[in-house]
């Protein structure tokens, strides 16, 4: 009576009619119920609905057995079953709800559910053939380690982890686990564990998502390496502004010490340019002079060069050139230098008479850095030697031996890069130029730059075009 809100006044009157209660919808199980009461006395309960007094619908489940076979009298339980039904109902949204988010999170996910420690499949969401092409139905029902080509290193992992949410000591984990997809790619997913267990803390199942982060892991490691670039650059950034730096103060101290002797005898001419007694010593200063210049016009002219080798806009007159006069001329330019030094400088030439056709200021540029380098690392009394020769097909060879310290055979290919100085040497001006102006002044002309040992000290710095 309290299920259909009836009083015992209304049964005692009448008012309460079964029939009249159910809504028609139900009225036939009724009528089958009865059938079935007839033939066998009872029945399973069955699930039909009540009108309430106020007209409210009201769920509930019934029993009904007959009491004697002489009569139509029976027994009948009515179990009010709208809390369970208005469970199942929000059960049956949230499901609803579930696959909708699921349907949502489109083909990079896979939603599943497991029996725990065995692992067998009883549930799995749609994206498994956009992942691992393979269809949901060829899966269900066989362990989760037997569904895809899992790389075997990574498996154990996971195994540890369902035997630990089993055993109750986590609730949660994420992994990532690599398997190799049929296309022979090796592919990177992301799964995320929860366990489900009973009122008794029972373990159910595991259920959890996967994600597809091959993308991901693909991005993140373009962006690492991105990043590690980016760091380089500003390495390099740094260390070019430093060595920018540097060698404004070395080109500047070069420059000085020539500008220096220019105006020192520049003024020493001034002084005693009228006096007879000083003639010798004026023609000295004179040659000072010139010879500084010179050394200022040969690091200018190859600074210029320099850039217009690197921007490709350096443009080459060839013209048919003596090398025996091109070297005695570049010698002559030397000697006062090899004087000051006291060092001895010497020249292998071809016999006059000969040409090639050639660029004469490129390759006098080059024979002048290489002669300036031997001097200046090379100790007093020692000797220096240009040679000159050519060669068959229109080539020729010019070598420039030293005998001062040589040069390390592990760095031999770095002193020819730009502000690359090699071995340092104290009270020596080292720019880390010259040589690699002679590597793109040569290489530009299809020629080599190549350093041997010269025995028994010293270096060869060999040039072939």
């Amino acid at each position: 009576l309290e299920i259909i809100g009836y009083s015992r006044d209304d049964l005692t009157m009448g008012r309460i009619n079964c029939a009249a209660m159910t809504p028609p919808q139900y009225r036939q199980l009724d009528l089958n119920a009865i059938e079935h009461l007839k033939l066998h006395r009872s029945m399973e309960p069955w699930e039909k609905v009540y009108i309430h007094k106020d007209g409210h619908p009201i769920p509930v489940l019934v029993g009904v057995a007959l009491l004697s076979e002489d009569d139509d009298s029976c027994v009948c339980v009515v179990v009010d079953i709208s809390d369970r039904k208005e469970a199942e109902k929000n059960l049956e949204k949230s499901r609803a709800k579930f696959q909708r988010l699921v349907d949502e999170m489109g083909d990079k996910f896979v939603v599943f559910s497991h029996s725990g420690i065995e692992g067998i499949l009883n549930y799995v969401s749609d994206g498994t053939y956009s992942i691992f092409a393979i269809r949901k139905e060829e899966i269900l029902g066989k362990c989760w380690a037997e569904t895809a080509n899992w790389l075997p290193e990574d498996i154990p992992v996971v195994t540890q982890k369902i035997m630990a949410m089993a055993q109750g000591k986590i609730d949660f984990y994420q992994n990532e686990m690599r398997f190799i997809h049929p296309d022979g790619s090796i592919r990177t997913t992301q799964i995320s564990h929860h366990p489900i267990k009973n009122e008794a803390g029972e373990l159910i199942a595991i259920e959890g998502i996967l994600e597809d982060i091959t993308e991901r892991k693909l991005a993140e490691i373009e962006l690492k390496n991105a990043n590690e670039e980016l760091a380089k650059l500003v390495k390099l950034r740094e260390e070019t502004l430093t060595l920018r730096e540097d060698m404004s103060n070395m080109l500047i101290h070069d420059l000085r010490n020539p500008l220096s002797a220019i105006l020192l005898s520049a003024e020493m001419i001034q002084k005693y340019g009228d006096r007879p007694d000083q003639q010798r010593m004026m023609l000295k200063k004179a040659q000072q002079i010139l010879g500084s210049g010179k050394r200022m016009k040969t690091m200018i002219d190859s600074l210029l060069l320099m850039a217009k080798l690197e921007s490709g806009k350096i443009i080459f007159n060839p013209v048919y050139t003596d090398l025996y006069e091109l070297g005695t001329s570049i010698l002559d330019d030397f000697e006062i230098m090899a004087n000051a030094q006291h060092i001895e400088l010497k020249g292998q030439l071809p016999s006059p008479g000969n040409s090639i056709l050639i660029d004469p200021i490129i390759l006098s540029r080059i024979i002048e850095n290489l002669l300036s380098n031997a001097l200046k690392f090379s100790p007093s009394h020692r000797q220096v030697i240009l040679g000159m020769e050519y060669l068959l097909q229109g080539h020729i060879r010019v070598t420039v031996a030293d005998q001062g310290l040589g040069v390390n055979t592990e760095r031999a290919d770095e002193i020819f890069e730009k502000f690359e100085i090699g071995e340092f040497q104290k009270n020596i001006s080292q720019t880390g130029l010259g040589l690699a102006f002679c590597k793109m002044a040569i290489e530009a002309q299809g020629g080599t730059l190549a350093i041997a040992d010269n025995q028994p000290q010293g270096s060869i710095f060999i040039v072939e075009i």
